[in-house]
């Protein structure tokens, strides 16, 4: 397991790795990722709700957000980086993919694609 840890390290998502210790404890924090989490465009207070949860629960969400929306997003993982990492979502047809791939990297996103 040595190996996976030391990937994990590595990573990106490195500081979530699961034996990480909240300040104070003597025991894992057991965070959570959910890897596949869509931005709820239709829900206004949907960040806030997520937020709520992550707390309560110790969650870090990968959240698949549609590109009108990616600068709300990419703000509050700024803000809350132990709980929302942003996953920007691009159709590879869509005709301005390529200005859209380079806008979503340089707001630090990582792209998911629908392909």
């Amino acid at each position: 397991m040595s190996g996976a840890r030391s990937a994990m390290e590595l990573s990106p998502f490195g500081r979530l790795f699961p034996s990480e210790r909240a300040p104070g404890a003597d025991k894992p924090t057991g965070r959570i990722v959910d890897m596949h989490v869509h931005f709820d465009e239709k829900n206004p207070g949907f960040l806030d709700d997520l937020l709520k949860l992550a707390n309560r629960m110790n969650l870090t969400a990968c959240l698949l957000t549609p590109f009108a929306h990616r600068r709300v997003v990419t703000e509050a993982a700024k803000q809350h980086p132990r709980h929302i990492v942003p996953f920007g979502f691009v159709a590879l047809d869509a005709p301005d993919v390529v200005p859209q791939v380079d806008d979503l990297n340089s707001l630090g996103c990582w792209v998911f694609s629908d392909r």
